[in-house]
């Protein structure tokens, strides 16, 4: 944490970048990237959807595996909170998780939710975590299609929203995609007032294109810190400690109890209808 002029200021970098069927290619720039960012004096740093592991089911990896207890433990050197993606296999079980790191130890992880993808497992779980006096949460990729996870983040007191991607898009919808995802983000930021943050993959082959547009976005939805397209890069925004700790969140304030009766109950009632059709 930055002091500046009287006032604390948090520092949030996102890395956007390629990575490599090689778990161990990938660890290797992890580290140095954990590097910059830290002697950058970031607070906090985030790190492309399951990063280390590809997307790939074969380099899933166990959270015992000796390759993540030695990351964990590098977290020591510097006073940031770090998130970083894999693909994590649990019994018979493969979940795209992101491990929330911090200063030698896991303050947990986040299992994506909302699955666009085949041979993974979905976790209903929506933890909230606590570092530097900050609540933050993680989306992964597809959630942020939906308000319902963040949302939830929020209501449990959430201040920054961290959102790793592995988008790889055919070229034909890839302009598209972009510009649907940055809305969503500017969006999720705005209604909840959170700081957001999106780290995205950059890469691609002869059918899909992953083109990064990695962002920061402010409580009120402005692109602070912008990557760009194609370009590996560390992306940093600083802000004030005060924006991420003080509640102006109107919802809470004015939001009737039965509004929220009547969401339930139309949220109820479309999830029987889907049933019912399935």
């Amino acid at each position: 944490m930055i002091e500046r002029e009287g006032k604390k200021i948090i520092k949030i970098s996102a890395y956007q970048g390629r990575c490599f069927d090689d778990f161990d290619k990938n660890l290797k720039k992890v580290y140095e990237i954990i590097d910059e960012a830290g002697k950058g004096e970031s607070d906090f740093l985030c790190f492309p959807e399951a990063y280390l592991s590809k997307y790939k089911i074969e380099l899933s990896v166990q959270l015992d595996d000796p390759r993540v207890l030695e990351l964990i433990d590098y977290t020591r050197r510097f006073d940031m909170v770090i998130v970083v993606g894999i693909c994590e296999r649990e019994s018979d079980k493969v979940f795209i998780t992101a491990l929330v790191l911090y200063k030698g130890e896991m303050l947990g992880k986040y299992r994506k939710t909302m699955l666009a993808e085949k041979g993974f497992s979905p976790d209903y779980s929506l933890p909230v975590f606590e570092a530097k006096g900050i609540r933050l949460g993680v989306i992964i990729c597809h959630d942020s299609s939906f308000v319902e996870p963040a949302l939830t983040m929020r209501w449990k007191g959430a201040r920054i929203l961290f959102s790793p991607h592995y988008n790889s898009i055919p070229y034909d919808r890839a302009d598209e995609h972009r510009i649907l995802v940055r809305n969503n983000h500017i969006g999720l930021a705005a209604l909840l007032q959170m700081v957001v943050v999106r780290s995205n993959m950059i890469g691609g082959d002869e059918k899909y294109i992953s083109y990064g547009d990695s962002a920061i976005f402010s409580p009120l939805g402005i692109p602070v810190a912008v990557a760009p397209l194609f370009k590996e890069t560390l992306i940093s925004a600083e802000f004030d400690y005060s924006v991420l700790t003080k509640e102006d969140w109107c919802s809470l304030k004015e939001i009737p109890l039965e509004v929220y009766q009547q969401l339930w109950e139309a949220a109820r009632k479309a999830v029987e209808e889907r049933d019912a059709l399935s």
